[in-house]
């Protein structure tokens, strides 16, 4: 997953950096990342957020 579709899953879902820290089970400091590019956004954070955007 590349850093604009987890930025775009995001505000799909309506959510803030802080609310989705709590919805996948990492912090807000790795969002940031993600969203940034600094970090990859590993396979566990990816298929919750899938698993989310499929409710």
């Amino acid at each position: 997953m590349e850093t604009q579709e987890f930025k775009n899953f995001r505000k799909k879902l309506i959510k803030t950096q802080e609310e989705m820290d709590r919805l996948l089970g990492i912090s807000v400091k790795a969002v940031r990342s993600y969203e940034q590019g600094w970090r990859t956004i590993p396979v566990h954070a990816e298929r919750q957020l899938l698993f989310l955007d499929s409710l």
